[in-house]
């Protein structure tokens, strides 16, 4: 299980009964998994990195980069029928 490293917060402004929540991922550049398809990438994290990123005493700077090699999977897409 992968989980992505990001802010939100929510909003329930006084002018009307709208909720809303906002959110943005952390991103970094891409890792050998990731490179082939762009330049960059949205930091992921294992169970171990997701509980650093969740503490807010500990020093997340380490994280904040691409998996190691392998992390990641890709299947090919299948050609398309003409």
């Amino acid at each position: 299980m992968l989980f992505a490293a990001g802010l939100w917060e929510d909003s329930n402004p006084e002018e009307g009964p709208l909720i809303s929540y906002t959110m943005v991922m952390t991103g970094t550049v891409p890792g050998d998994d990731m490179q082939p398809f762009h330049d960059r990438q949205p930091v992921l994290l294992d169970a171990n990195r997701a509980a650093t990123w969740l503490d807010l005493g500990a020093d997340y700077a380490p994280i904040l980069n691409a998996m190691p090699p392998g992390s990641l999977t890709f299947d090919p897409l299948e050609p398309v029928a003409g």
